[in-house]
């Protein structure tokens, strides 16, 4: 959900989720993982958690908002990327990964969103809702890259 913070006019992403629904995932402690994350990690590439807050039956996450979809959406419609096209994009991803990587965060799966900003494709975004575990070890699992290009 697209929000505007009213004494800046910034506009941010919000996502709500359900305590009830959250419990009976069981999905708690991955929450817990995903606000640490996301309000710890600041760079170019990862989209940054910003505000939180709760009421008693939901949580919310406030976090940076870029328009352009994601890089499926684009990698959809175009077929391929011409070579150089997909050179920018996997060193956006690399710059991203390596930065969490420093962080000792394990990712297990990749989910990227391309916004539109000054007219050219620019931003790669790590999503909150498929998120990582914070690792003792720093090691990377690489899954769903290969199938970027």
């Amino acid at each position: 959900m697209q929000v505007k913070k009213k004494d800046t006019g910034k506009i941010y992403a919000m996502k709500v989720l359900k305590k009830q629904h959250l419990v009976a995932r069981k999905q708690v402690a991955h929450t817990q993982t995903e606000r640490k994350v996301l309000e710890n990690i600041e760079h170019p590439f990862i989209v940054s958690l910003r505000f939180a807050f709760q009421t008693d039956d939901k949580l919310y996450m406030i976090l940076d908002y870029f328009t352009g979809g994601e890089l499926f959406f684009h990698l959809k419609n175009t077929g391929r990327f011409k070579e150089a096209r997909a050179k920018f994009y996997a060193a956006e991803i690399i710059s991203a990964l390596e930065c969490l990587h420093s962080h000792a965060i394990v990712y297990r799966q990749v989910f990227i969103a391309v916004p539109l900003s000054c007219a050219r494709l620019c931003f790669l975004a790590a999503n909150p809702y498929v998120f990582s575990e914070i690792s003792s070890q720093k090691t990377f699992f690489w899954t769903n890259l290969a199938t970027l290009f």
